[in-house]
């Protein structure tokens, strides 16, 4: 009973997954979903928000289904999540398990990293998560399939704007070097595109 009882939900869930791809738009293989497994130590996922819901409503717990960088779809009980923390589609987000403040016990997290989808972050003003992923000394590890590939092209693509904007160069191995400060100095550039805009919408001169 238990089995079949467990057969069942795992039915569910992928029929769930198929549904959340097929209205965002997205395929990929059956064979690359894959489930979060909450009790692994240091788990983590970072992807695309392709679907989301409650898996209990009676216990107000979240599932999201994650496109993943890793290549593979992902299904994630991610718990009760406040309203200002649950994610849109299209939104770039982590999934991690880490110990809970209180003991060992494992803890899901969920951490939006960027609230642009894709497509806006590859000429967008601002810094964003590719640039750190650009700079970082950890990056993101981009499968060749799925998701992984789409970031790959847009990193690609920001690394040309940036070049373009004078905030970085090429190498003669082909590497992007930013130039000191580049954070910074597209954040500064995010907050004057936006006092821009409140002014024109205030009707204020500069």
């Amino acid at each position: 009973e238990d089995q079949l009882r467990s057969l069942s939900i795992r039915g569910d869930i992928i029929k769930t997954m198929h549904r959340s791809l097929r209205e965002a738009g997205i395929e990929r293989p059956g064979g690359s979903f894959a489930m979060f497994d909450p009790a692994k130590p240091n788990n983590r996922i970072v992807g695309r928000v392709a679907g989301l819901g409650l898996a209990d409503e009676i216990n107000d717990r979240h599932y999201i289904i994650v496109d993943g960088v890793d290549g593979k779809v992902h299904y994630a009980d991610v718990g009760h999540l406040r309203p200002e923390f649950v994610p849109d589609k299209g939104m770039i987000v982590a999934i991690e398990n880490g110990a809970s403040d209180g003991g060992e016990k494992q803890r899901t997290r969920l951490r939006i990293l960027s609230h642009l989808n894709l497509e806006s972050l590859a000429g967008t003003e601002g810094a964003t998560w590719l640039d750190k992923e650009l700079i970082g000394k950890s990056p993101e590890r981009l499968a060749q399939t799925g998701f992984g590939s789409e970031v790959s092209t847009t990193i690609a693509r920001r690394r040309q704007w940036l070049v373009g904007q004078g905030l970085g160069t090429m190498n003669s191995s082909n590497n992007f070097q930013a130039q000191p400060r580049m954070l910074e100095q597209l954040r500064q550039r995010d907050l004057r595109q936006a006092g821009q805009v409140l002014a024109k919408e205030l009707g204020l001169s500069n």
